[in-house]
């Protein structure tokens, strides 16, 4: 036994001295004695006894209880109440001050040691229990999830400050009363209330698995996307002592996934409107063709040539939605060029102005002096007009503002994922910045992951590929679109477009120097997986007295080539086909001739293509559709050139 300080505080000398006698006998040290309160206070304060043996009868104004309260206000000490009395309001007021101990006068040596003993080790296991408390405590209160502890009742002892903070109820609040008014969740898809996680563990003993999809109804009615999970708290294994139940804040990743979600979708819809763009396309080419050889096999004045033209005005509409949908997928056909945003969308005026309603007044608020875009004119335009004519539609019949602002705008790290809402992130770094705002009903909550889908339009009367187009476009420039609704009405949306670099954009070369035996009339090789354009080109061709050779794939055209080397002038070839694409005959094509002169064909976007490979001898690149006069004159300039190939 390790020597313990004790402090006697008893009034009647003759026991005082007795009580000290026993207790060096026993081993114990002694720290003071004292014979009042108003001492027994004092000497407490200043020797710092490990133990107080208090009579409850004293000297002075105050009694032993009085005395020990004042004490135990100040030292965590234990005290062991000496008396000649047991009556019931003794005891009762003695128990408020937390007694750890009770000898009733007179006492023997061993009840003294024993009782002295007891209270020592219930003080020592209090502190123990104490501290970790004060342990288990500090460390729930330090982490980053939220954590409510209950009793066997349900009812809250411990709410850590991150609880606090996402429920909205303070400690002082919430300790004591039931944790289903605390925290109260219902199902985010449905909104049906969820059932209490502490009762469900208080009825069934089991942990609660993790529960996701959940909204957190907070103390102000605010709602919280949340997942939780609940466990019993097992001190007894027959009893449940309570309940610990842990939630987070998942609405940044809820949000974070939806954007996510979004995003494949539309690089989803994205593929598949490139797709389907490029085999129209290739039906395009025929029709087209296939309506120029007819005008051209038919007088003027025959009754069939007005329905050959309006034929041929459907197509070349039908045309423009393909460069729409391949604008949307990002693989239209851009003639990027470094650009002022500022002083194109001057250029525009006007025609901004003749497009929207009178109605409608047009505010430009553009900075002057901004940095240089890489971007096709005339995709910008487009974009500028089409957001320009959306947000004048928002606003209907009545009056209202239309406003375009530009500027710059850095990245910076920290932003990046902010910056993402209608695609990729975008990397840090400075941006030319779009913004077209309107005072117009604004989108509602619901609808703003729907906004960019193709065809899609809350007006009766709508159709088309309306914002999804510019959002291809944008895309297609590496830039971004941030939708943002205005209150108390409105709706802006914010383009960033990367700041040009002034990298000269891929430049094809022609063969400079053609060589070869050659013949009096060369042929044209057209290498293309669809039937439809190879008859078309073939037909166009053979009308205008050029003789043609026709190939369905890459291996079938390069075994003509390789055949037919020396009476092959031009090679119409196909980019897009399966097995082997046209990067791969091109290069296989110059292996057998370096000197051979190619033209590319395809509908997706030239910049795009030429980044992609390195196409050094291609002699030119033609956008499908084209048009029949198109393809006669880029057939007659490589044709016949001098030499042969």
């Amino acid at each position: 036994m390790s020597l313990k300080r004790i402090l006697v505080v008893e009034d009647e000398g003759i026991v005082s001295l007795d009580i000290q006698n026993r207790l060096r006998q026993a081993g114990y040290t002694l720290a003071g004695t004292a014979a009042s309160g108003e001492e027994a206070i004092a000497q407490a304060l200043s020797s710092q006894p490990d133990l107080i043996l208090m009579d409850i009868k004293l000297q002075g104004q105050l009694d032993g209880i009085e005395a020990a309260r004042q004490i135990r206000a100040i030292l965590n000490v234990p005290i062991v109440y000496l008396t000649a009395y047991a009556d019931e309001d003794t005891l009762k007021r003695a128990t408020e001050t937390a007694v750890f101990g009770y000898l009733l006068k007179p006492f023997k040596e061993r009840e003294l040691i024993a009782t002295i003993e007891m209270a020592l080790s219930q003080h020592r296991l209090e502190r123990q229990l104490r501290e970790s408390e004060q342990w288990f405590g500090t460390m729930l209160s330090s982490i980053s999830e939220a954590v409510i502890a209950t009793d066997k009742l349900g009812h809250v002892r411990f709410i850590n400050p991150v609880a606090e903070l996402l429920t909205g109820w303070p400690q002082t609040k919430a300790v004591g009363i039931a944790a289903k008014q605390v925290f109260h969740v219902i199902d985010a898809d449905d909104r049906a209330l969820n059932p209490c996680p502490v009762k469900t563990v208080l009825e069934t003993g089991e942990q609660f698995s993790l529960q996701e999809n959940a909204l957190l109804l907070t103390e102000s009615g605010s709602e919280i996307f949340v997942e939780y999970s609940a466990a019993p708290i097992i001190i007894d294994p027959a009893e449940i002592a309570g309940v610990v139940l842990v939630f987070r804040d998942v609405t940044e990743r809820k949000k974070a996934m939806e954007l996510l979600l979004q995003v494949h979708k539309m690089e989803s819809l994205g593929v598949l409107a490139g797709g389907v763009a490029h085999d129209f396309n290739n039906l395009l080419v025929a029709i087209l063709g296939q309506v120029s050889l007819a005008q051209a096999k038919l007088p003027e004045t025959s009754i069939i040539m007005p329905h050959l033209a309006k034929a041929k005005q459907a197509a070349e509409q039908a045309a423009e939605l393909t460069r729409q949908l391949l604008a949307y997928s990002g693989r239209g056909q851009f003639r990027r060029q470094p650009l002022s945003l500022t002083e194109h969308i001057w250029q525009n005026q006007q025609l901004l102005a003749a497009s929207i309603p009178k109605e409608i007044k047009i505010e430009f608020d553009l900075n002057d002096g901004l940095p240089l875009i890489d971007a096709d004119p005339l995709q910008m335009q487009q974009v500028i007009m089409n957001l320009a004519l959306n947000a004048a539609e928002a606003i209907g019949d009545q009056a209202g503002i239309v406003r375009l602002h530009t500027g710059t705008q850095t990245i910076h790290k920290a932003q990046v994922d902010n910056c993402s809402s209608t695609g990729a992130p975008l990397p840090p770094g400075d941006y030319v910045l779009l913004e077209v705002a309107d005072t117009g009903c604004g989108i509602p909550p619901e609808l703003m992951t729907q906004v960019f889908e193709p065809f899609f339009t809350t007006k009766p009367s709508g159709r088309g590929l309306g914002l999804s187009a510019v959002l291809g476009a944008v895309r297609g420039h590496q830039g971004c679109i941030m939708v943002e609704n205005q209150l108390p009405a409105g709706t802006a949306l914010r383009l960033l477009f990367p700041v040009s670099q002034h990298e000269p954009s891929p430049v094809m070369a022609a063969s400079a120097a053609v060589t070869g035996e050659g013949t009096e009339t060369p042929l044209v090789l057209v290498i293309d997986d669809e039937l439809y354009v190879r008859e078309a080109i073939a037909d166009t061709l053979e009308l205008e007295g050029i003789d043609t050779l026709t190939a369905a794939d890459g291996h079938a055209g390069i075994t003509l080539y390789r055949d037919n080397v020396a009476e092959i002038g031009l090679i119409l070839l196909d980019l897009s086909m399966p097995a082997m694409d046209g990067a791969q005959v091109f290069q296989r094509l110059l292996e057998i001739n370096p000197q051979a002169r190619i033209v590319l064909m395809s509908g997706y976007d030239k910049q795009d293509v030429m980044h992609k490979q390195d196409w050094q001898g291609l002699a030119e690149f033609m956008a499908k559709p084209f048009e029949t006069d198109d393809l006669l004159e880029t057939v007659r300039q490589y044709l016949h050139q001098e030499g042969g190939a």
